[in-house]
């Protein structure tokens, strides 16, 4: 079977690329009404015209009402969630949180199952997207729609979500992105689970043999040291920061020192100058300037954590 263009048909599809979408093409029919607008372009060829509509599903939801949101919003969500171009999967993550809290607020008890069974399965899939953006707009909602889930759920629904990430070996990327997560996650989590989770899951990405992957666990100790409570930080995590505050690459070093103040303040108050002093030391006189000069620029805020 011939799959090659012809001459004209190559003509007409470079002329075709090249003038794009006309004004005629995009302009908006005047006569519809917000949900058919939509219900009908955000299934439009053009990807302008899906982005600018999937802007739109939260304030149409709140305007049309629950019954109507879950008959003809919520179906569009699974198409939108595989759309070809990543920007509009990308604008589409970030309506996620607003369209569940809307959902949760208005029908608390259908809410929540939607939100337990339809709206975290479809953000699931943008978390594991290939394209950074994606993921970053998946994971930030991510954080805000588990705020909403109950802690007896939120292992079975969230924590389940993190852990294939940060276990896939191949994808380094996926591994960053759940490390943001664990430390974004943690308080939601509660202490248990961070113990029991959290804990041993950012220790083991403070050793992965890639620097990217070290250095992002460098900067998401805060939040999971304030859950697992200071005596497994100090016992677990501080060892952790230790060895990653004396890494190989000055990246993960300034990385270190961007972000001990927060460390700091999530430690018991006795435990900050002992442990903490002697890390800000070894910064100052480093052998990247880069890392010296983060360290100074921590000096006052690391000055008023000792004090508190």
């Amino acid at each position: 079977m011939d799959y090659e263009l012809s001459d004209d048909e190559l003509r007409a599809k470079e002329t075709e690329l090249a003038n794009g979408p006309t004004f005629e093409d995009l302009a908006i029919d005047d006569s519809l009404s917000d949900l058919q607008r939509v219900t009908k372009y955000v299934c439009s060829n053009i990807a302008l015209q899906r982005v600018i509509h999937v802007k739109m599903l939260h304030e149409t939801a709140r305007s049309v009402g629950f019954q109507a949101t879950c008959d003809h919003l919520l179906p569009l969500l699974e198409p939108l969630v595989c759309d070809v171009e990543y920007v509009v999967r990308q604008h589409v993550a970030l309506q996620f949180p607003l369209l569940c809290h809307f959902l949760v607020e208005t029908e608390p008890q259908i809410g929540y199952k939607l939100l337990l069974h339809k709206l975290i399965p479809l953000v699931t899939k943008l978390v594991s997207d290939d394209q950074h953006e994606v993921r970053s707009a998946a994971s930030e909602s991510l954080v805000d729609m588990a705020a909403l889930v109950k802690l007896e759920d939120q292992g079975q629904h969230v924590l389940t979500i993190v852990l294939p990430l940060a276990h896939d070996d191949d994808n380094e990327q996926f591994r960053i992105s759940a490390v943001t997560l664990y430390n974004g996650l943690a308080e939601h989590f509660g202490p248990e689970l961070c113990q029991q989770f959290c804990v041993p899951e950012l220790i083991s990405l403070s050793e992965d043999p890639v620097f990217r992957v070290r250095k992002s666990t460098a900067l998401c100790f805060s939040n999971v040291c304030k859950t697992a409570g200071v005596k497994l930080s100090r016992e677990r995590l501080i060892p952790a920061f230790q060895r990653l505050a004396k890494d190989d690459l000055w990246g993960v070093r300034k990385a270190c020192a961007e972000c001990f103040v927060n460390v700091a303040l999530a430690l018991a108050p006795t435990d900050r100058g002992s442990i903490l002093i002697p890390m800000f030391e070894s910064f100052v006189i480093d052998s990247s300037r880069w890392v010296r000069m983060a360290a100074y620029q921590s000096l006052g805020p690391f000055l008023a954590a000792l004090e508190k």
